[in-house]
């Protein structure tokens, strides 16, 4: 696994979680490094895609329209909150109403979450 990416999903995953990965060769010594490594090989199989590594191929679309259109680019200075901000956006882009909600919450010191608050389910994690 190359340095850059050993580093990333050491500092990010807990060891001896399970990764869930398309078949790139990169990730062929997950397990070595103690985490569970299942590698979907896609090869343009659509079904396969959707059953295992579900809406992925619409994150990624949205997030790269997102950033060519609203910011015309990204420096890597600047980039993990640019990505913050958007996994914000999409965790909560399928709850219309959690856009009044969040507001309040988030500006309020010491107040948790409701319990009540729908849970995405496929919240994303960059």
């Amino acid at each position: 696994m190359p340095g850059r990416w050993a580093d990333s999903i050491e500092r990010t995953v807990a060891p001896g979680a399970t990764i869930i990965t398309d078949d790139w060769s990169g990730y062929a010594k997950l397990g070595e490094r103690g985490y569970g490594h299942i590698a979907i090989a896609q090869r343009g199989d659509m079904q396969v895609a959707e059953t295992f590594l579900p809406i992925i191929h619409l994150v990624f679309s949205n997030l790269k329209t997102w950033l060519r259109g609203i910011h015309h680019g990204v420096s890597p200075q600047h980039l993990q909150a640019y990505l913050n901000e958007f996994t914000f956006r999409f965790n909560r882009s399928f709850y219309p109403f959690n856009a009044f909600r969040s507001p309040s919450l988030v500006t309020s010191p010491g107040r948790p979450m409701p319990n009540s608050m729908p849970k995405n389910r496929y919240p994303l994690h960059i």
